[in-house]
Formats: C-alpha cells, sequence, structure tokens
C-alpha cells in the first residue's frame, strides 16, 4: 500500500486497488487520547479486509472507494445478484455498493453487510444481507420504537411495524420480489429471547459491535461489514457528520430503554420514545 498527500489531504492506496481517503481533523470517533500524543489505529480494508495501519485518531474520514471493476454487486440487476448468489456468494464481496431510490424519491446506497448470516424460516440461509449504507429520517421525522416510553419489545415496536410495512413499500419494486423474509433473535429487557419473521429488520447491538455492552445475550453473531468501526459511523444522504441511530436491542434491565450507536460510531442507549434515524438490513435470496 503507498500513502499519498493531495492538498493537504491523505490518501492511503491499498494494494488490491482500494483509495481510502481521510484529512486532518478534531474528530476522534470515540478513540480517547492518553497521555502518548498519537495513538495509531487500523482501518480495515473494505476491499481486502486487510488492515490498513498509520491513520491517527485525529484525522477524519473522508471516503472509501472501490476498484470498480470488482464491484460485481453495482453491476447486475437484483434479479442477476440473487441469481448469481445462490450459485456463489463468495462471488461478492462484504463493502460493495449498489445504488438505490426509494418510491418517494430517496436515494441512498445498499452495502453487502454479511454472506450467508441470516437464517430463512425454512432453516437455510440466505446468501446476502444488505444494509442501507445512509441512514434513513423518514422525511425528517424520524423513527420512534415507542410512545411515551412504554416498556420496549422489538415484536411490538413501532419501527418494526414501520419497517415491515410502509418503509417495506417503498423499496423499488425489483428489490421486493428478490427480498426474502428472515428469522431474527431479539431479547427483552429480562433477556428473553423471542424469534421474529422479519422483511426488514434493525441489527442488534451483538450484530454491530461482536458483543453486548449494553444488551442481552443469544441476538446473533456480528454483521462482518460492522467489525470496521468506520462501517459503524453513519449519516444521512449527503450529510458530512455522523448521526446517531437505532438498534433492535432493549436495554438489559431497563423496561423503556433500547441500544444505538451513537455519532461517532460507539455504542449508546436511548429511551423508547426518542425518535431517531434507522440503518436497515434485509436478506435476498
Amino acid at each position: 500500500m503507498k500513502v499519498i498527500n493531495k492538498n493537504q489531504k491523505n490518501v492511503i492506496e491499498c494494494d488490491c486497488g482500494a483509495v481510502i481517503e481521510y484529512e486532518a481533523a478534531d474528530c476522534h470517533f470515540g478513540i480517547t487520547r492518553q497521555s502518548a500524543p498519537y495513538y495509531d489505529i487500523a482501518v480495515t480494508c473494505p476491499s481486502c479486509g486487510c488492515e490498513i495501519e498509520g491513520i491517527k485518531p485525529e484525522f477524519s474520514l473522508m471516503s472509501i472507494s472501490l476498484p470498480a471493476d470488482k464491484n460485481l454487486f453495482a453491476a447486475l440487476t437484483p434479479k442477476e445478484i440473487v441469481e448469481a448468489a445462490k450459485s456463489d456468494p463468495d462471488k461478492f464481496r462484504v463493502g460493495d455498493t449498489h445504488p438505490i431510490t426509494l418510491k418517494n424519491g430517496w436515494k441512498g446506497d445498499l452495502i453487502i453487510a454479511a454472506i450467508n448470516h441470516d437464517v430463512k424460516p425454512d432453516g437455510t440461509k440466505a446468501p446476502l444481507t444488505l444494509n442501507f449504507k445512509q441512514l434513513y429520517d423518514n422525511g425528517g421525522n424520524r423513527v420512534q420504537m415507542q410512545k411515551d416510553n412504554k416498556a420496549y419489545t422489538w415484536e411490538s415496536s413501532l419501527a418494526r411495524q414501520f419497517l415491515n410495512n410502509d418503509f417495506y413499500a417503498l423499496l423499488p419494486d425489483e428489490w421486493q420480489e428478490v427480498l426474502t423474509p428472515v428469522v431474527k433473535l431479539t431479547a427483552d429487557s429480562k433477556g428473553k429471547i423471542t424469534e421474529t419473521t422479519d422483511k426488514l429488520y434493525l441489527p442488534s447491538e451483538v450484530e454491530v459491535f461482536g458483543q453486548c455492552y449494553y444488551s442481552s445475550k443469544g441476538e446473533g453473531e456480528q454483521l462482518e461489514l460492522f467489525k470496521g468501526w468506520i462501517n459503524r459511523i453513519k449519516s444521512v444522504p449527503n450529510g458530512d457528520y455522523g448521526m446517531w441511530y437505532a438498534l433492535r436491542s432493549p436495554y438489559s434491565g431497563r423496561t423503556s430503554t433500547f441500544c444505538g450507536v451513537y455519532s461517532g460510531g460507539g455504542c449508546n442507549y436511548y429511551y423508547a420514545s426518542d425518535a431517531g434515524c434507522v440503518s436497515p438490513c434485509f436478506a435476498i435470496g
């Protein structure tokens, strides 16, 4: 890999051809400086998975670009993607993106979050799990989990109802045709696990962070995409800063609180009546 200085911006070009651009800024993304003046951190290349070292906490990510000739996901139609994924899902890479325009005009990108992660009702694996790369804010109205801080569960939540009905209806027909419902495991505030079958879902705390900070155990395994902490930082389309967003996991031991991701990409929690942006997932195939 090589590092290039370009108009006071820094560009790292990985050996695989992926390009990561960042600039100096007072933005730590949840990393705490201690006594030493700098701490190197590693960014996982979204193309080949290697760790790119030498980026300081004081640097703010500008963009990540994948080699265009390798992004098969963007080059195919949804139906072609499913056909190719069913025969060999490893043709695709976690981190590849595909543009999407919802029926209400919202424009963003789908990003491959995992391969063979989600389980369908018949017990087989869906070949690809997709995530909305940008946050959806429901036209500025945001999305609530529950009204008036009532006891929160994913099964009965307003967010689940919204995603599986109103938001699903906004998906282009070609994506609705290839979407497959999957079984999700979610605890309540007392740790009891409930199964739901969802067309779209919010990831759990463990699916984003790989461990439970505020939630109960048993809500799945980490999505490959979120093993790179940079991918946990999200904003609305054309946004230039991170924003907090909701996860489906209840806070263990608190009936009216749920887990989320704060603007710097770290774990946090919010009241059930808080209205926030969402970053839904769905499976295809």
